[in-house]
């Protein structure tokens, strides 16, 4: 009989446990799904009116303390229900915030079919937060005709003297509204975006793919498609066509993620690698995005644009891009930052940080990548070597004397001379580049009989 009982007991036992631990996985299942469907912590109350959006911001549950808040630039008349705003420059107030207060203020705007940049802005601690909330909207001024949101529409009710609308809450800081004033106009909601598509255009699998594609890797917004410019601001954007809207989004993108003022040139260049068919203008931009399509592969261009769409920091772009292409070619760049302050294009090259070292002495300059080509600083070796140079400036030649032999360089051609009189033939010798003069790794050795040896701390010159 006891053998009997002591199977049935350790079964009763084991049948216990795994009860205990489903129930254990279900409370840990269900806390992720209240975490995830947890109630707006704000509920947000829009009317529109003679041309006026006023607005209120009931805040039902909040942690108390100080926060900052901007108003928007164009709105105005800013209230607190107990008084606790101070206004500590134009449009930014300090908040002594508490659960039950209201915040108030009213907006106008000169596009009333469009409604963008209304939202209030919150910080805390000199950091941006962005809050749960839920938005309600009513109008008075345009029963007829419907408006679109950020989010989908839960209610859309028409009664004698106002439309009323309820959106699915968001944290978006921004939540634009646009009116469909063209009725032909197909709406499409792809859960993270509210696209609007022209009525003489039908969406086709191939847009429908790409536009779901770009959803997924960039931040909730409103899209139109068609419209006649393309524009954007905070979560709203409006392009011609589904061809410019990954370039758009992207230039939007690398703005935000680089609050810092970078030169318009800047974006462009990257733009223009990513987004243009290879045809290059011969602006600034055009020529620096050129270089860079030249030093990497298709693959190391794609997993750059992706950096730079994911990067969060405070770095400014110029910084940013040379960080990142010195990343993904393994040597350091300032390609961004050096042409910062010029009108003309310093080219592309990456240094080596190994020291050059001649015998047992360190040499001033490094060994650079230029075209996909290795190039030694051509004074400093020469003089360790104990070759005479001579620079003659106006003719862009340079003379180098050998024990045995001497030779004339000459910067951007193809030959040079050996003794005063015969020809020889060594392409892309010299380079200047950013004021310092440069000769090929393959001719330092050839011409000149000095060998390079790359090793793991340092890069070895002897004459042969």
């Amino acid at each position: 009989m006891k053998k009997v009982l002591l199977p049935l007991f350790l079964f009763s036992s084991l049948s216990v446990l795994l009860l205990l631990y489903q129930w254990g996985n279900y409370d840990n299942a269900d806390q992720q799904m209240a975490d995830q469907n947890r109630p707006a912590s704000i509920e947000v109350e829009v009317t529109l009116q003679q041309g006026t959006l006023s607005v209120q911001y009931h805040f039902k549950e909040w942690e108390a303390g100080p926060y900052q808040v901007v108003l928007p630039e164009n709105g105005r008349s800013i209230t607190c229900s107990d008084e606790c705003l101070s206004e500590t420059e134009t449009n930014h107030f300090m908040w002594t915030a508490e659960s039950g207060q209201t915040l108030s203020y009213q907006v106008n705007t000169q596009t009333p079919v469009k409604w963008t940049g209304w939202t209030l802005q919150f910080m805390k601690d000199d950091q941006p937060i962005y809050p749960k909330y839920d938005l309600s909207f009513r109008d008075y001024d345009e029963r007829d005709r419907t408006w679109i949101g950020l989010t989908t529409k839960q209610s859309d009710i028409v009664k004698d003297y106002v439309r009323y609308y309820q959106f699915e809450p968001t944290t978006s800081p921004h939540f634009p509204l646009v009116l469909l004033t063209d009725p032909s106009k197909k709406v499409w909601d792809t859960e993270d975006w509210m696209i609007t598509l022209s009525g003489n255009e039908s969406w086709t699998v191939d847009m429908k793919r790409r536009v779901e594609q770009l959803s997924h890797r960039y931040p909730d917004m409103l899209v139109e498609i068609g419209a006649p410019s393309s524009g954007s601001e905070g979560s709203y954007l409006s392009v011609k066509t589904v061809d410019q809207l990954e370039k758009v989004l992207f230039e939007r993108q690398v703005e935000s993620n680089y609050p810092q003022p970078s030169p318009e040139w800047a974006v462009s260049a990257l733009s223009s690698l990513f987004f243009d068919d290879g045809s290059f203008e011969a602006s600034k931009s055009g020529r620096m995005a050129k270089q860079m399509g030249a030093a990497f592969t298709e693959e190391e261009v794609q997993r750059l644009k992706q950096e730079l769409i994911q990067y969060e920091g405070e770095t400014s772009l110029l910084d940013g891009a040379d960080f990142l292409l010195s990343d993904l070619y393994g040597d350091e760049t300032t390609f961004f930052s050096v042409n910062a302050d010029r009108k003309g294009v310093t080219p592309l090259y990456f240094t080596h940080s190994e020291p050059l070292v001649f015998g047992e002495k360190t040499l001033s300059g490094q060994m650079i990548d230029f075209q996909s080509e290795e190039y030694l600083p051509l004074d400093p070796v020469v003089k360790e070597a104990g070759y005479p140079l001579t620079v003659f400036e106006e003719e862009e030649l340079y003379r180098v004397e050998l024990p045995e032999r001497s030779y004339r360089f000459f910067l951007d051609r193809s030959t040079f001379i050996l003794n005063e009189q015969a020809f020889g033939v060594a392409a892309d010798l010299l380079q200047k580049i950013d004021g310092k003069l440069y000769m090929k790794r393959e001719f330092v050795d050839d011409l000149l009989g000095i060998r390079t040896y790359v090793q793991e701390d340092r890069i070895l010159l002897q004459k042969k």
